[in-house]
């Protein structure tokens, strides 16, 4: 339904304030974007995502996980 839950600000996704833009530096010199989505048995969604600075990847990496209750 595109709801934000927990801590976030609309302009996250438009028109950015510069409070929430740094640069990146150092070693950690590039932005990351991480996206975790949990689907609940109901056939919800709950997407999480986090920006952050990082290291350089060294190759793509995609994760997936798939846990089943007795």
């Amino acid at each position: 339904m595109g709801n934000t839950i927990g801590v976030a600000t609309e302009s996250c996704w438009q028109n950015p304030t510069p409070i929430l833009l740094s640069p990146c530096r150092g070693e950690n010199n590039v932005c990351i974007t991480e996206l975790m989505v949990d689907w609940n048995p109901k056939g919800e969604q709950v997407a999480t995502m986090q920006r952050k600075c990082g290291p350089e990847p060294t190759k793509p990496q995609c994760f997936e996980e798939n846990f089943r209750q007795s």
